[in-house]
């Protein structure tokens, strides 16, 4: 759960980032926070895939151990 929390975190933090970059006229910041949010995300994507990998694992372990 920690991993999920600070992937969205850094996701919410690096569009801000954006965002103010954008507004001021800050290319480098704008850039910087664009990239903190894209790699955050693909971060939560891998976490996500990987949690879902794991339960369908347990799932099929659970239906072996019934049979």
């Amino acid at each position: 759960m920690t991993d999920r929390i600070s992937n969205t975190a850094n996701s919410y933090i690096g569009g801000v980032k954006q965002t103010i970059g954008e507004t001021v006229g800050n290319n480098s910041l704008a850039a910087s926070g664009a990239q903190q949010k894209a790699q955050a995300d693909a971060a939560q994507k891998a976490a996500d895939a990987k949690t879902h990998a794991e339960g369908v694992g347990h799932k099929i372990q659970g239906e072996v151990q019934q049979n």
